[in-house]
């Protein structure tokens, strides 16, 4: 029965939702929260995807601390070990949609 008990436990606190260490109060140039809600989307973004996204920056200064949200196929992380999970982020410069010859807004250098 103790057994039993310890290992509900121990699924439940497996199955809690995973908290930021974000300080919601602190300054931000932009936060996308992720969509919790069932009709939130999952995009595949495993190599060899590249995903991109334009943020309006609504502060002036340098961009000091970013914080990626990421989810899974059936909330299952693809390893055992969560070290193993990696985002690679860059940043360029926005060429905006009247100035790119494809007429949709791309990244620049």
């Amino acid at each position: 029965m103790r057994a039993a008990l310890l290992v509900s436990l121990a699924l439940m606190l497996l199955a809690a939702p995973a908290l930021a260490h974000w300080d919601p109060g602190q300054p931000q140039k932009w936060v996308q929260y992720p969509d919790l809600t069932p009709m939130g989307a999952d995009v595949n973004a495993s190599m060899p995807y590249l995903l991109a996204d334009d943020f309006p920056c609504i502060e002036t200064g340098p961009i000091t601390d970013i914080h990626i949200w990421g989810s899974w196929y059936h909330d299952l992380p693809p390893f055992e070990d969560p070290e193993r999970v990696i985002f690679t982020l860059s940043i360029h410069k926005d060429i905006p949609a009247w100035q790119s010859p494809t007429g949709y807004s791309m990244p620049g250098e």
